[in-house]
């Protein structure tokens, strides 16, 4: 890959290189696995730096999916003065982002679009793989990945490599790394299968998934037992692993039932699943239908308090459910919409649903009438 901006590379090693003892470190990263994967590396990273633990790490949820003013308080509060983020557009909402940068210097690695530079921003530093390396799929490169490499150039870690392969495999972002791939299972001895899920690296994607979206309580867990963990096997013998039957079996009810319970509007390939589930899988529910159906837009659509949520997937890429979930809900109240070109996700008050719906049918029927004049 063709470096296109080593400034912001220079910027990443100040940043790393001025943490010390004496700091107060924080870890904000998403959860799901890639997110947890490379908040535990960063946190591996910083530790081998200075010495000490990072002072808290935490995961994001739904009350916390950005930086929230109350979040940043919380950072305040427990007067963190250096703050890594990871696997979160944080830039998206920068409101609180800029009440933390009053007192602590800030480091984002996120592998998801650009939404605001911040290059204003003196104590924010924003790394997108996009921003650095001329690359054709820059969601590829996962946030995991991102920084177990970023962080090889300040600490030697490559006993973490399998670490960031979950979380490859967990965000299906395997395609464009095979040489690495290939290293690492070889390395642990791993049978490499056509399924990536089904092979060791990829159970471990799945106990990580399934015990976060079994409970927002088990996030901390995840990040504690991959941080302990010596090797694959620590996580596959862990206590994480009883969640995993019972969110995979809910799962594989609502596969099973897809037919007959979800819309297919085969006119504008769509699949829309309005589910009630006893737990939140509403993201791996909507990952496998996605591969199951690659070329129709799977929306599926959980009822969370006062709020809808979604999640959206386009294995084939005909149309960027990032930027049409962006669309559906430009102008509702207390709502936001991002991700990738292939997956994304949403979350708007229960007032706007029948509006959301209209307007994901109207933007559906304009692309296909617009591919249709191609």
């Amino acid at each position: 890959m063709k470096v296109i901006n080593s400034d912001l590379l220079k910027q990443f090693d100040t940043f790393m290189t001025s943490l010390k003892s004496s700091d107060k470190i924080a870890i904000y990263h998403d959860s799901d696995p890639d997110g947890t994967c490379a908040g535990v590396i960063a946190a591996k990273a910083t530790e081998a730096l200075t010495g000490k633990k990072v002072a808290l790490h935490t995961g994001a949820n739904k009350n916390h999916r950005f930086v929230s003013e109350e979040l940043a308080n919380e950072f305040k509060k427990e007067k963190i003065n250096k703050l890594i983020i990871v696997d979160i557009a944080a830039e998206e909402k920068p409101e609180g982002l800029l009440i933390v940068s009053k007192f602590a210097d800030i480091l984002i690695i996120d592998h998801h679009k650009v939404y605001h530079d911040l290059k204003d921003e003196k104590q924010i530093t924003l790394i997108k793989p996009q921003l650095i390396w001329d690359m054709p799929e820059p969601s590829k490169y996962c946030t995991s990945k991102l920084v177990y490499d970023l962080m090889l150039r300040q600490v030697k870690q490559d006993s973490l490599d399998w670490v960031s392969v979950v979380g490859l495999i967990g965000d299906v972002c395997t395609s464009i790394w095979p040489e690495f791939m290939q290293a690492v299972f070889t390395k642990y001895n791993i049978e490499l299968k056509k399924d990536l899920f089904e092979t060791k690296l990829g159970l471990i994607a799945r106990i990580i998934s399934s015990a976060e979206v079994y409970s927002d309580k088990n996030i901390n867990l995840c990040f504690n037992a991959l941080y302990k963990a010596k090797n694959p096997d620590d996580i596959i013998n862990s206590e994480l692993v009883k969640f995993k039957d019972i969110i995979e079996g809910e799962i594989k009810y609502f596969i099973d039932n897809a037919q007959a319970l979800a819309e297919f509007q085969k006119d504008i390939e769509l699949v829309f699943y309005l589910v009630e589930p006893k737990h939140a899988i509403k993201s791996p529910l909507c990952t496998i239908l996605g591969f199951k159906y690659p070329n129709q837009t799977v929306i599926v659509v959980t009822k969370e308090n006062e709020n809808y949520c979604v999640s959206a997937r386009r294995q084939d890429k005909k149309v960027a459910v990032n930027n049409l979930l962006e669309e559906c809900t430009k102008g509702f109240n207390n709502s936001n919409a991002g991700g990738h070109a292939v997956s994304a996700g949403a979350t708007f008050p229960v007032r706007y649903f029948d509006e959301f719906k209209s307007r994901l049918v109207a933007n559906l029927k304009k692309h296909r009438l617009e591919n249709r004049k191609i």
